[in-house]
């Protein structure tokens, strides 16, 4: 929902499916969404188009490693930061 519209209607994100977690950002025309999408054990980051949210419509930005967890994301105008451990 938009916040300058608090009587809106809000938007499903992605449907709930067993096992599947995520977390998002926002920036500029984009949702960015750290994931263990499709058996990404230590999660990924995937991007996608605000108005297309749907899994199919999710393109990789950071595929998956098996040495390395993905904790979380910062967006800032320039920089993208990745919280990571090994």
């Amino acid at each position: 929902m938009k916040a300058d519209n608090p009587l809106g209607q809000f938007r499903l994100f992605q449907k709930r499916s067993e096992h599947l977690e995520y977390s998002i950002a926002h920036y500029d025309e984009h949702w960015y969404i750290r994931t263990n999408f499709e058996d990404a054990q230590n999660f990924q980051l995937m991007r996608c188009p605000l108005l297309h949210a749907e899994s199919e419509k999710w393109e990789k930005l950071i595929p998956h490693r098996e040495d390395v967890f993905l904790e979380g994301i910062e967006l800032f105008k320039e920089y993208l930061v990745l919280e990571e451990r090994y």
